[in-house]
């Protein structure tokens, strides 16, 4: 049983490893920015589903938010 624990270790350490030298690469790979539908409006309402109804929540703005 043992001998198939170091494997299975060095198995996920392995894939670890990959993982991190892609991100590496790919880290200052920045996607250009793009004007979308939505670029120009200052405050969006974003879809609701039924689904989605119930957990939508009014946000309290806190203490802070009249203060100019």
């Amino acid at each position: 049983m043992g001998l198939l624990r170091v494997i299975c270790f060095v198995q996920v350490a392995r894939r670890v490893q990959e993982a991190f030298v892609i991100v590496d690469k790919m880290y200052f790979e920045v996607p250009d920015l793009m004007k979308d539908a939505y670029w120009d409006q200052k405050s969006i309402s974003l879809p609701v589903t039924e689904a989605t109804a119930a957990f939508k929540k009014v946000h309290f703005p806190g203490s802070a938010a009249q203060v100019q």
